[in-house]
């Protein structure tokens, strides 16, 4: 489950976005059982281009900004010693072509990777 709760202080699921400035999302994410919602976590939130296939136009960055959430503690009934499941990025998107990219977080775990779709999207407009 993968949960945006906005983009640039935006609400929407389609986010017109300038690449001369920063891009903040915050939201949060829970992957699935085995993958634990530690603090110092290795994931990445991952731009795709809409309809494309090529994963070279892609874009992604690292995700360092995790806190807990008790709402979501609660919501997910998790038990987990540490409960960080939301996530604060802010990135620049140089280097993106003109276009529209779906948001998605890459878990990275112990033998396993999971990617999260979520049905938030960006369009990058110069």
């Amino acid at each position: 489950m993968f949960v945006i709760e906005n983009i640039n202080s935006q609400t929407e699921e389609r986010v017109v976005v300038d690449p001369r400035y920063r891009v903040l999302v915050r939201g949060w994410v829970f992957a699935k059982d085995g993958f634990e919602p530690l603090r110092n976590r290795i994931s990445f939130l991952v731009l795709s281009p809409e309809g494309e296939t090529n994963a070279g136009k892609s874009g992604y960055c690292l995700v360092i900004d995790w806190h807990e959430r008790m709402d979501v503690t609660e919501y997910m009934k998790a038990t987990a010693r540490e409960c960080c499941f939301g996530f604060e990025v802010s990135f620049m998107l140089k280097g993106l072509p003109d276009g529209e990219y779906r948001l998605s977080m890459l878990e990275v775990g112990e033998g396993e990777n999971l990617l999260v779709g979520s049905s938030h999207s960006l369009v990058v407009r110069h």
